[in-house]
């Protein structure tokens, strides 16, 4: 490696990141500041307080004790490691190879900072589970003596194995992601495993049966210890653990192989690695044995005797292509818009991920409540009721709040389009109903298996779906027009660093989201009164209101629509530099 070539690489990064900082505004500049003084912060308190810990507290335990503590930092430092991955999943390399390959310099340079500016993203695990780590390790040294030395080697090679296996993993992602649909797929069925994996402990409990409330709790902490130790023992992941507790012990032959075997594993992750990144942009990756010639080619049909001819079957006709149809009751136009955004949200890995949200939140809120709630009241139902559909919407915020963002450099065909703005925001609201009312009507039909409402409520909840869904729709139209964001392609991360404006506006919008649903609580609440104050017990006051309401929120969204299209209309072009311009920068 040459070391000038290192400084050189080193001097590009920093001016990089020097320029990416300059096309963000002042006020996102002082939240950055702001977050990484915070993060130093956190990080010497967690090591000072681990240092104490260490010194003071862990002395006096016994070697298994440390075995537990130092799982529990490992598992901490896992899971936060593996979620900031599943986040950052898309960025493999912090500066491209392909870039430099017709440069005289040196491969291995670029790669080494690539690999620890990998390490450095990680923000959460590397700032504050790793000063914990560091600090107890110094503790146990100065309250246990000398023999906890092996910790520094053990954590330095169980450092290098995650991010040498992390690095490796990021590289051949970016080679499955070469290819577009393998990237959807890709991206998709990785941010849903990682969900799925943080769920195991909490979707576990749903498929162990519950302990018989007279039956005694076996507790045999023997077993669970030798248990945990051979687990420690066998899986590389808890080699810093085991290692710990053998030092405690004074057992300095299972530190070593510790040690040894962590450091093999990332010095050939390493390797497999730059191996597999040097083949990719020099053109060799995947090439091997291929197919043969006989196999590759279609194989022919034999003619057929005239005899043997069956009789022609008549063909089918092909299915009307989505994007033919014509939705009812609207202008071609509005149908065109509904169908293409429609489906875009159906194709984009993005907008998959989105939709994965609600169905996680109402299996496991839904879940919670059939457990806490077994007897609900008469009006605690439509009430759990009202809170679902509430929930749907707000996981599906990233969809309607920021709709212009999947269209990308689309979203200059409605520029250029004669189309009324009204008839395009009317388009975009439609693509939203087979999504959100078809997932709302779905819970709500397994609410009313596990909680039957009354008849009378039942149907006013289904009005109450109606009217949520068009003071969402207003709402996110408000937010999509006037605080555009663009976001990268098969991802939900922003394009670009985002302002301080954009956060602001974004924690002003968590605010408003409930206070612009509220209105259709009212109906119910109206209802709980009169039912309170005992007046009028045998009127349905819930349904006839929320049938009232829903015809003049119908009125109402029919005249703010208006309103939004003109103000679409004087925005479009702000819009599209946002998520055109921007997201092909970014």
């Amino acid at each position: 490696m040459n070391w000038e070539h290192l400084r050189a690489f080193l001097w590009l990064h920093s001016r990089l990141s020097a320029n990416k900082s300059k096309r963000t505004g002042s006020l996102s500049k002082t939240l950055h500041t702001i977050l990484m003084v915070l993060a130093v912060l956190i990080g010497i308190g967690t090591f000072c307080g681990a240092l104490a810990a260490g010194m003071y507290l862990l002395p006096r335990e016994s070697p298994t004790t440390i075995l537990y503590v130092w799982d529990g930092l490992v598992v901490a430092f896992l899971f936060f490691w593996v979620l900031t991955l599943s986040i950052e999943l898309q960025r493999s390399e912090l500066m491209p190879l392909e870039k430099f390959l017709h440069y005289p310099v040196s491969i291995s340079g670029l790669f080494l900072i690539n690999y620890v500016a990998s390490i450095l993203s990680e923000h959460i695990a590397v700032f504050f589970f790793l000063p914990a780590m560091l600090g107890i390790s110094v503790g146990l040294v100065i309250g246990r003596g000398a023999a906890m030395l092996w910790l520094f080697p053990l954590l330095a090679g169980f450092i290098l194995m995650v991010t040498a296996i992390t690095y490796q993993f990021r590289g051949w992602l970016a080679v499955l992601m070469l290819n577009k649909r393998h990237r959807r797929t890709v991206v998709t069925v990785v941010t849903v495993s990682t969900m799925l994996l943080f769920q195991l402990p909490y979707l576990s409990r749903f498929v162990v049966p519950r302990r018989a409330r007279n039956t005694p709790v076996i507790t045999d902490s023997e077993q669970f210890s030798r248990d945990v130790k051979l687990a420690n023992m066998t899986v590389p992941l808890g080699w810093l653990s085991y290692g710990a507790m053998a030092s405690a012990e004074g057992n300095f032959l299972p530190p070593v192989l510790g040690i040894a075997g962590m450091t093999l594993i990332g010095a050939v992750s390493l390797r497999r690695s730059y191996r597999t990144t040097m083949r990719l942009y020099t053109g060799n990756y995947g090439s091997g044995r291929t197919k043969r010639a006989s196999e590759a080619l279609p194989k022919t049909l034999e003619p057929s005797s005239p005899s043997s001819q069956a009789a022609p079957i008549p063909a089918r006709p092909a299915a009307r292509p989505l994007m033919e149809m014509k939705l009812p009751w609207v202008s071609e136009r509005t149908s065109v818009v509904a169908l293409a955004t429609f489906r875009s949200f159906t194709r984009a890995p993005e907008s998959k991920m989105v939709l994965l949200s609600p169905l996680i939140l109402v299996f496991v809120f839904g879940a919670s409540v059939t457990r806490w709630s077994a007897h609900p009241t008469e009006f605690t139902r439509p009430l759990i009721a009202s809170g679902v559909l509430m929930m749907i919407l707000f996981s599906l915020s990233g969809l309607g709040t920021n709709q212009f963002a999947f269209d990308r450099s689309g979203f200059r065909n409605y520029v250029l389009a004669s189309a009324a703005r009204r008839e395009i925001l009317l388009g975009k609201n439609l693509a939203l109903i087979p999504i959100t009312l078809g997932m709302a009507s779905v819970a709500l039909m397994l609410l009313q298996w596990a909680f039957p409402m009354r008849l009378d409520h039942f149907i006013a909840v289904l009005f109450q779906m109606l009217t949520m869904f068009m003071l969402y729709c207003m709402l996110s139209n408000f937010i999509s027009i006037v605080n555009p964001t663009a976001i990268a392609a098969g991802s939900l991360r922003p394009a670009v660093k985002p302002s301080g404006k954009t956060l602001l506006f974004g924690l002003l919008t968590l605010v408003l989201f409930p206070m612009a649903l509220a209105p259709s609580m009212i109906p119910l609440a109206l209802e709980f009164g009169v039912h309170w104050m005992g007046w009028y017990p045998g009127i349905p006051v819930f349904l006839m209101l929320s049938i009232l309401e829903t015809i003049g929120i119908v009125f109402l969204y029919s005249w703010i629509l208006d309103r939004e299209g003109r103000l679409l209309q004087s925005r479009e072009l702000r819009i599209l530099e946002v998520v055109a311009a921007r997201a092909a920068e970014g």
